[in-house]
């Protein structure tokens, strides 16, 4: 025939060798193709950690959507066949009694995938990560376990909220105090005709890891000999089959032929699914074989048999290759039963929601106003400066950290970010459409002057002018500071306050009686309208003859406090220093002290607090080197000086109100009953007050510690001691041992943030780097404000005598060092 057709046995041949070869060069090619695409695969991933939020409600389907958006962004048809299947990995990472979830899927996928995470899931975020974050816990020196389905027709149960989720028990298991524990879930979308079964195989023996006695009784011997004897059950004969058979079928055994079929139904998607189990450390096997147990114990879904163990296993999960032997097919129904995300609801949240770096709204992305910290989230934020707005940080703030942890750091921090906006303000870089959006002014009161220091070294020369500084030891220029320059009219809010004061720094004596003389002598020295301060408070109730002088001025316009003069301190003149208690001793001890009489002492601040907080200027106190109950005095003083100055504003528009930031350190030990006032009621006048502490409980004024507390808009806390964690984790809503691990300069905060016409508390996470020492030198700028603020201690020496001595006894009290034989050198200092 073929000699017929003249073709020639060797042109078979050699047709047969080309196509051969062409067959060959074809599956090579095909081969080839599919290594290389499942090589990219691999290699070019993106890695995600999913962060779920809090508000996440059990919603129908979620998981089940979740699932088929797997397939559907898997490769299809001749794709499929080409390149092999596309894979995706689940992680779920078990460490210090906290799981946090990772994903890994192929680069071209990885929009998509965020997208579908963000939209099924809205109150969680999926922040990308740049690299691997489970490569240093799988280790060849581990141990491992891989799981697998005992048939692949034994499926899971289908999709259904009335079930226990396996998940959340498994992901109760992962928790452990320091060794990990790591699950992996592949995913590889197949094609959905692989679910098709012949009916043969759908058979309850195979498919149900345990069965009721009831159940056995439904079988018949047939069944139960199968399970008993395999291929040798005594009980079947060819011919006549099974023996006592029964005709009709369990109710399981109906269900489950009912969901098998279901399983063949179009909505039903494919899905080759690997599970392994990867853990560290002396306790493993133990912590392992208890999942195990777990998944082989559950009787709603069809338990698992252990396949593969030890280091081929390992290497599988470093290579990310596809493992076939450990795969399990299912239909999405299944897999979505298995993948139940945990919520509010589930046993196991609070290990997930707990290692959340909760991630700022994006209106603190902003480039004015008080800087927090760095973003310490994963994803697109992460490293970015966080910022709160003027009314955000108006409602002042409240820091607690242990001692090193980084709470001077933060003020620190803040501060020189205020200084560098201000010096954009200063070339015009920053502007605003009214004064309460300017960059604002701050004063931060310092007892340890570390803080104060460091930021002098960040101070430019061309913010000198905005700028003032106060050593409170200082000896050469002192600083003027008078709590009674102010502007205010409210002389009776003034002097009930300066009263209360007092009496909060220096409890004792018979407080109403005291609290009467003390208020009354006060606002006699308020309303006489002269230049009086503090220090003539001891003068008008020893000497008679300035008591004299200053009556004179208020009899006519206040004959309530003459009745006072004439009538109760005149009964008592004779033990004023018994009414008044310890507090006349202090005040009489400020005029014998010269740092404080020198400071105290002057008629006028040497700056205007009105000026500093509507121009945006600033004020550095050293309040290092004078005790710690001067240290309270000062504080308080000012204080009182800043709330009726902010309360001075009430008659211009509330835009028109500059914001102003009070920082004060180591707050414990300075605080007093004015900073509850000003959290009350200056932040609509633009005053806000952030008050940092090592723990809240060193407040030893309850009142005054659950008034702040309850009252200050932004929280934060950073490294914690156990106990006082445990407090600071209430109020932030979280773990205690999240606080107590935290490594320095890193922290939590409840802050309020401005979004729209609201202001809403968010939970965030922050870090600050180290703040290091800046490139400007704080002498010149120190000589400067010497010579601007300051006075020569010759001529306030001078003045001091001249205002508050009127004897020659008095003289030589107030200035010590020039008694006895310089006595003669008073008179003539006088005289100069």
């Amino acid at each position: 025939m073929l000699e017929l057709l003249g073709i020639s046995e060797t042109v078979i041949f050699g047709f047969g060798a080309v196509l051969f070869t062409l067959v060959v060069l074809t599956v090579g090619i095909l081969s080839y193709l599919e290594q290389n695409a499942q090589k990219k695969d691999r290699e070019f991933v993106q890695w995600f950690e999913i962060q779920l939020g809090d508000q996440d409600k059990p919603q129908e389907s979620v998981e089940l959507a979740f699932v088929n958006n797997f397939s559907h962004m898997g490769r299809h048809g001749l794709k499929r066949k080409i390149f092999g299947s596309l894979g995706f990995k689940m992680y779920f990472l078990g460490m210090n009694k906290t799981v946090r979830i990772f994903l890994c899927v192929p680069n071209t996928r990885a929009i998509q995938i965020k997208k579908t995470i963000e939209a099924l899931y809205p109150s969680s975020v999926c922040n990308k990560l740049d690299d691997n974050p489970v490569k240093d816990i799988v280790t060849m020196d581990g141990s491992s376990l891989a799981l697998k389905a005992r048939k692949q027709n034994a499926p899971f149960q289908p999709y259904s909220y009335k079930q226990l989720p396996i998940l959340d028990q498994v992901i109760g298991l992962l928790k452990a105090e320091d060794e990990p524990t790591l699950l992996e879930l592949s995913i590889y979308p197949e094609d959905r005709r692989l679910l098709k079964y012949k009916e043969k195989d759908m058979n309850l023996s195979d498919s149900l890891p345990s069965v009721e006695v009831g159940d056995y009784m439904s079988k018949g011997l047939a069944s139960i000999g199968s399970e008993l004897f395999g291929k040798y059950n005594p009980f079947i004969h060819e011919s006549s089959g099974a023996i006592g058979s029964r005709k009709t079928t369990s109710s399981s055994q109906k269900e489950l032929d009912k969901y098998l079929q279901g399983r063949e139904s179009f909505a039903q998607l494919a899905f080759h699914v690997g599970i392994v189990l990867y853990g560290k450390g002396k306790n493993t096997n133990s912590r392992l074989g208890t999942i195990v147990t777990t998944f082989q114990g559950m009787n709603l879904v069809n338990g698992f048999k252990v396949v593969k163990k030890g280091k081929k296993l390992v290497s599988y999960i470093h290579s990310r290759k596809k493992y076939k032997s450990i795969l399990s097919l299912m239909a999405s129904s299944e897999l979505a039963n298995f993948l139940q995300i945990p919520n509010n609801n589930y046993r196991s949240w609070p290990l997930i929601k707990e290692v959340k770096k909760y991630e700022p709204p994006k209106a603190m992305l902003s480039d004015r106003g008080l800087r927090i910290g760095l973003c310490n989230s994963y994803g697109s934020f992460e490293e970015q400066i966080m910022r709160v707005k003027t009314e955000s940080f108006l409602s002042h703030g409240f820091i607690e950290a242990a001692p090193g942890s980084g709470k001077t750091n933060l003020l620190g921090t803040m501060q020189v970010d205020l200084i560098g906006q201000q010096v954009l303000e200063e070339k015009g870089k920053l502007k605003a459409k009214s004064p309460r959006e300017q960059v604002p002014g701050f004063t931060m009161f310092d007892p340890h002057s570390d803080c104060v220091e460091k930021v002098l070294t960040h101070l430019p020369p061309e913010l000198y002018n905005r700028t003032h500084y106060i050593k409170m030891s200082e000896k050469d220029f002192p600083r003027a500071i008078n709590v009674f320059d102010m502007e205010s009219i409210d002389h009776e809010n003034v002097a009930d306050i300066f009263v209360k004061s007092l009496q909060d720094l220096y409890p004792a004596g018979n407080a109403v009686r005291m609290e009467n003389f003390l208020k009354n002598g006060v606002l006699t020295l308020l309303k006489s309208k002269t230049e009086v301060t503090p220090l003539h408070i001891p003068l008008i109730f020893r000497n008679p003859e300035f008591r004299r002088a200053i009556l004179q001025k208020v009899q006519k316009s206040d004959p309530f406090l003459m009745e006072f003069w004439h009538g109760s301190f005149a009964a008592e003149e004779g033990n004023i220093d018994k009414v008044l208690g310890p507090i006349w001793n202090r005040l009489n001890n400020l005029i014998s002290y010269d740092i404080m009489r020198n400071m105290f002492g002057q008629t006028r601040t040497f700056i205007n607090i009105r000026e500093l907080m509507d121009r945006g200027n600033n004020l550095l106190i050293d309040a290092a080197g004078i005790g710690p109950d001067n240290m309270k005095l000062m504080a308080t003083w000012l204080l009182i000086q800043y709330h009726f100055t902010a309360l001075g504003r009430f008659n211009i528009p509330e835009q028109d109100r500059r914001g102003h930031v009070f920082f004060g350190d180591e707050c414990h030990g300075w605080l007093s009953e004015i900073a509850a006032k000003i959290i009350d009621e200056d932040r609509k006048y633009g005053l806000g007050l952030w008050m940092a502490t090592q723990y809240a409980e060193q407040i030893e004024n309850k009142r005054l510690f659950n008034s702040i507390l309850k009252n200050v808009g932004n929280y934060i806390s950073l490294r914690s001691k156990p106990d006082n964690a445990i407090e600071a984790g209430k109020r932030l809503g979280i773990r205690s041992e999240n606080i107590i691990n935290l490594p320095d300069n890193e922290g939590y905060g409840t802050i309020l943030v401005e979004e729209g016409f609201s202001k809403t508390p968010h939970l965030i996470s922050f870090k600050n780097p180290y703040l290091k020492k800046g490139i400007y030198d704080p002498k010149p700028f120190k000589d400067y404000a010497n010579e601007r603020d300051g006075k020569p201690v010759k001529e306030v020496e001078k003045e001091m005598i001249k205002r508050y001595a009127v004897s020659n006894d008095e003289m030589e009290s107030l200035v010590p060092s020039l008694q006895g034989k310089q006595g003669k050198k008073i008179k003539k200092f006088i005289e100069m």
